[in-house]
């Protein structure tokens, strides 16, 4: 881990009426840097950015010096976490619940604004076709520790810090964009056909997913930054397509014929994921009605456009 007491990332403050005050744990990763630069850019907000350069949120006396600042107007994104990419053990669990623990034994007495948790789709694990799709409602059911650490840490958020506070939880489905480093599903993928590398794909490619766009995201946060609401909401684009049919529209877009292999390794993975976001599209629709969704369609043509010199290499 890297020392602390760097000084945080903060956007320029601007001397308005209601402004609202952000504080990112996590700043430094995929979403977390994403979302501090939309918010820096939108104006109305004053972020501060914490990653583990400047708040290890496993240390306790860390995050209490990271929360001084927070106060009843100030609101928390909680983006950090060590994610089953990285490593899906019993010992990733334990750092996960441990972060959310700390913050929440650093919650100021005055309480704050509100709490918007990223969470995971993969608190339901792998739904049967039966209950498909998966809503709020459906029972979750992790099969992995990362998906565990998730569900509990939305529990203990949930344990009402506040009366006051509503938590926001989001489970996110899948993010790409930039700057992810080629590190999400769409990201790989584009990387892989823009090399004319050989893609794996199991089940004929007829497995369904739903991924959303890291701008899309940024603009659904900022919604609930603005008009805080408690509950779960699914973030997806509420259309899955089948891993093959993603494949292609990146092909087209990259205009390179993808080298794509196709094995019979079926298992828990490649069951369909398919979501309902009735109740995302409600709360946007009343709250930000200026927010429209595109798909992934839109979103792959941005990625390729935004990481176009970096595929081309």
């Amino acid at each position: 881990m890297a020392k602390p007491n760097k000084i945080q990332k903060t956007s320029k403050l601007k001397h308005v009426k209601n402004i609202i005050r952000v504080i990112i744990f996590g700043s430094s990763g995929f979403i977390g840097s994403n979302l501090f630069h939309h918010l820096s850019k939108k104006g109305g907000f004053e972020v501060v950015g914490y990653s583990v350069d400047n708040c290890n949120l496993l240390e306790h006396e860390q995050v209490v010096k990271a929360m001084q600042i927070a106060d009843p107007e100030t609101s928390v994104v909680f983006c950090s976490a060590i994610s089953r990419l990285t490593e899906d053990s019993w010992d990733t669990m334990q750092k996960n619940i441990l972060m959310v623990h700390n913050f929440i034994a650093s919650m100021p007495k005055q309480g704050i604004r509100s709490i918007v948790f990223l969470s995971s789709a993969d608190v339901y694990g792998f739904p049967s076709s039966q209950v498909l799709p998966i809503t709020e409602a459906t029972l979750p059911e992790p099969t992995g520790y990362y998906g565990l650490s998730k569900l509990i840490c939305e529990k203990m958020l949930q344990f009402k810090i506040n009366p006051s506070c509503p938590v926001t939880v989001l489970r996110l489905a899948g993010v790409f964009g930039r700057s992810d480093n080629f590190q999400s599903m769409i990201g790989k993928f584009a990387k892989k056909i823009a090399e004319q590398q050989p893609l794996i794909i199991t089940n004929d490619g007829i497995t369904k997913r739903d991924y959303i766009e890291i701008d899309e995201l940024c603009q659904i946060i900022t919604c609930f930054l603005q008009k805080p609401a408690e509950g779960v909401f699914n973030v997806v684009t509420g259309k899955s397509h089948a891993v093959k049919e993603i494949v292609m529209m990146l092909a087209k877009e990259l205009d390179v014929k993808p080298k794509i292999q196709f094995t019979q390794q079926a298992g828990e993975r490649d069951t369909n994921l398919v979501f309902d976001m009735t109740k995302l599209k409600t709360k946007l629709k009343s709250a930000c009605p200026g927010i429209k969704l595109k798909g992934i369609e839109a979103g792959i043509k941005k990625y390729v456009q935004d990481n176009a010199l970096k595929l081309k290499k």
